[in-house]
């Protein structure tokens, strides 16, 4: 009756790797980070897409809610893209009225960046969304598993951060 049991979603992702010419052995590590972020990528964007969101913008949202006061400058560093870029981010969502700048008051040049309370409404909203979409791509790792992915993850961003800051 082997054959006949029911597979857990992991046995059928890791049957779907395996080819004639390829084991689940020889594929990359990278390749499946990345096919990882995509997919959950392409959730994510559809979920946030009823409120108007990106990605990006969410978690410049997200970032706002834990660190208010960021600047252009700083939130830019963090998405690892240019201040240019960041800027038009950040003015588009400011022109939606869901984040607003003030100016440093140290440093008047420097324009910190805050929620507004219809950028934490909304934020509050998308967040169920977001939950909802991590539980379900995680359900099947147990809790010890699941913090020693994030461990691991939260190792490799640093290490990578290191990385980028020292070739700039």
């Amino acid at each position: 009756m082997r054959g006949s049991a029911k597979k857990r979603p992991i046995e059928e992702i890791d049957e779907a790797w395996e080819t004639p010419t390829r084991s689940r052995r020889s594929i990359g590590t990278l390749y499946l980070i990345s096919y990882a972020f995509h997919a959950s990528r392409t959730r994510l964007e559809k979920a946030l897409r009823k409120y108007g969101l990106t990605g990006i913008q969410y978690t410049i949202l997200d970032i706002l809610s834990h660190q208010a006061g960021q600047s252009s400058a700083q939130l830019s560093r963090r998405f690892i893209v240019t201040p240019q870029t960041m800027g038009e981010m950040v003015a588009g969502l400011e022109r939606r009225g869901v984040i607003k700048r003030v100016a440093n008051p140290k440093n008047r040049r420097v324009l910190q960046t805050f929620l507004t309370a219809e950028g934490e409404r909304l934020l509050r909203q998308a967040a169920k969304d977001v939950a909802r979409i991590e539980a379900q791509m995680f359900k099947d790792l147990d809790a010890a598993s699941l913090r020693r992915l994030r461990e691991i993850l939260f190792r490799l961003n640093a290490q990578m951060r290191a990385q980028i800051d020292s070739e700039n």
